[in-house]
């Protein structure tokens, strides 16, 4: 007697070939689970036959159709599980799960998460540094906070990927704010410091992955084009502290089995200071780095952990270091990607989400790179040598917009 499949519904942004195993296999492997997609239009393709029992190109952020395609299908098949793992979709996605009576992390769970205010107050609750901070609806409820600090941050609660984050040092800039809507946004002290990111899975409350990096650039490098860089730490006490500090967080939120994304200051005193966590993989070219230098898939470990599995840790460990380097997008049509003088012997990857000819915007978040390149070395030292070639080594020309009536090409060189 066959037994039956689990079925599952995915709902993605970020395409099915994300979640697959090294042999190309998917993931959700079909004699298990019978699945069905929900994914962006232009991603329908990456599932190849007999992957899937249905793929369904939607625009994600239609919340009527979304929703009501997934009521319909556990109508048809009755889901055991529902799955989104993408920052914007967590919520929607818990949503659906109690609507629906599907097993799986409940809105609650996953509140301090994606709202900023629940998250500090959550990390505070658990004992970890936090920055001052407060809810604002106006910008003239952070007067206050501005006068004791004099410089600071203001950002969405339900934000990510740094956008919509707006720097204020004066009155003046505050005031300016007057006529921005301000509602569901947070105002945080500025905190002067180099930050960290840290990216884990954890399987039964233990870090079975984990990998310390340094941001060699502001997480706000997309707002002005400029690239934006990071690198693996080498030094020992450093990993120790941040592998610790994320323990905590582990404890404070407490994750028994999930991927996150955290972020951390540290101070010039050596302090490290909590600033977010997000339950999901990091972004840009994280996940390929992670993979090389840990043999653990966070998109691979992000289903499994879901399904209640552990994650798989045979993944080829090709790199002692690594980095990654983004090359953001300006408004214009794309002439060309010129980096061949980058070895490829480097390149853990290189991830181009545009072609010549393609018509670009301006990138709205950080991890909207036109360009990816995940950097592998022997050590820290040699990493960021390669990032630095990578710097100086690559452009992206441009044809203006208006290129049909004269307009000459523009070479953008970072």
């Amino acid at each position: 007697m066959t037994a039956r499949r689990e079925n599952v519904l995915l709902l993605d942004r970020v395409g099915y070939d994300r979640f697959r195993l090294p042999d190309g296999s998917p993931v959700l492997d079909p004699d298990r689970y019978r699945v069905t997609l929900l994914t962006r239009t232009a991603l329908v393709g990456q599932a190849r036959p007999g992957e899937c029992a249905e793929v369904l190109g939607v625009r994600l952020s239609d919340t009527a159709l979304r929703d009501a395609l997934v009521r319909a299908v556990h109508q048809e098949a009755g889901l055991d599980h529902l799955l989104a793992f993408s920052e914007n979709l967590l919520l929607p996605g818990a949503r659906l799960r109690e609507r629906l009576g599907v097993p799986g992390p409940s809105t609650a769970r996953l509140l301090p998460f994606r709202d900023k205010s629940e998250m500090k107050r959550t990390a505070a609750e658990g004992g970890l540094p936090v920055c001052d901070w407060l809810p604002v609806d106006r910008a003239a409820d952070a007067a206050g906070l501005l006068d004791r600090h004099g410089r600071i941050v203001l950002k969405p609660r339900l934000g990510s990927g740094s956008a919509g984050i707006h720097l204020v040092d004066s009155r003046a800039a505050l005031d300016a704010l007057d006529g921005h809507d301000l509602g569901g946004h947070q105002a945080e002290e500025f905190v002067d410091g180099g930050m960290l990111h840290v990216d884990v899975a954890v399987h039964r409350g233990e870090l079975l992955a984990c990998v310390v990096f340094r941001y060699l650039t502001s997480t706000l490098s997309h707002v002005d084009n400029q690239p934006m860089l990071s690198v693996t730490v080498d030094d020992p006490h450093l990993v120790e502290r941040a592998t610790e500090f994320t323990r905590r967080v582990v404890k404070a939120f407490d994750v028994t089995d999930a991927v996150l994304h955290l972020e951390v200051f540290e101070l010039a005193d050596g302090a490290l200071v909590f600033n977010e966590v997000a339950a999901r993989n990091g972004g840009a070219g994280v996940v390929p780095v992670v993979e090389a230098l840990t043999g653990v898939n966070l998109y691979e470990a992000m289903v499994r952990l879901a399904l209640g599995e552990r994650p798989t840790t045979g993944y080829p460990r090709t790199h002692r270091a690594g980095g990654e380097f983004v090359l953001y997008s300006r408004p214009g049509r794309l002439a060309a990607i010129d980096d061949e003088a980058v070895p490829r012997d480097w390149l853990i990857s290189r991830r181009a989400t545009a072609k010549p000819g393609d018509l670009l915007k301006a990138s709205g978040y950080s991890g909207a790179g036109l360009v990816t390149y995940a950097v592998g070395g022997r050590d820290e030292a040699e990493v960021r040598a390669r990032l630095d070639f990578i710097r100086t080594h690559t452009s992206i020309a441009y044809t203006d917009t208006r290129a049909d009536s004269g307009y000459a090409e523009e070479d953008a060189r970072h």
